[in-house]
């Protein structure tokens, strides 16, 4: 589902551009001999991911997409300078518009918990990845939104959310393995539910 007023001025910010690339970093240190030419981004918005991945990976090309119309509008004049080559569309992520085993990477930012069915965009990423391909993960799981004090309440009645179907952490792992997804690392961030991690396609 797309973002509400509030929740796009949470992620298309400075600070979050820096987080994003901090997270590609860190997933370079994690698999520093990886090679990743075609990178997918799921849920660009704004474009800081994709710029962040042409700074930080520098692979040749970068296809992203949003449901947001708007927000791939934009993304597409923020990143006309990147260096790899670029294409940014309007799609869905339980439907992802691609070829099978396309990508070397998948990346997403905070996006699977907004999709109502969210295992289904996990089995589109692994379809989309070619053998021995990498998906990159950071995502929020019900304890962010539950079980996090002042940050869930602000959750709970500013941003809007599948509430029924948002995953647990469990949930999420047994979703990546069961669409052939063996997970290499799995670390909690800085509250409760936020998570992030490595797995590879086999």
């Amino acid at each position: 589902m797309k973002l509400n007023a509030y929740e796009k001025m949470m992620v298309n910010n400075p600070v979050r551009a820096r987080m994003v690339e901090r997270n590609l970093r860190t997933l370079r240190r994690w698999l520093p001999e990886h090679r990743f030419d075609e990178v997918l981004e799921i849920g660009c918005g704004f474009g800081s991911g994709v710029l962040a991945i042409d700074r930080t990976l520098r692979p040749k090309s970068i296809t992203a997409f949003d449901l947001d119309e708007d927000m791939v509008d934009l993304a597409r004049k923020r990143t006309a300078k990147a260096e790899a080559r670029t294409e940014l569309l309007v799609a869905d992520g339980e439907h992802m518009p691609f070829d099978d085993g396309r990508f070397d990477l998948a990346v997403e930012m905070t996006i699977f918990h907004h999709i109502p069915d969210w295992r289904a965009a996990i089995r589109e990423t692994a379809r989309c990845l070619r053998p021995g391909g990498v998906f990159y993960f950071e995502d929020l799981t019900r304890p962010f939104f539950y079980e996090s004090g002042p940050i869930s309440w602000v959750m709970l009645n500013y941003t809007d959310h599948p509430w029924d179907t948002i995953p647990d952490r469990d949930a999420f792992v047994a979703a990546m393995q069961q669409s052939g997804l063996t997970v290499l690392r799995l670390r909690d961030k800085f509250v409760p539910g936020w998570l992030d991690g490595v797995a590879v396609k086999s």
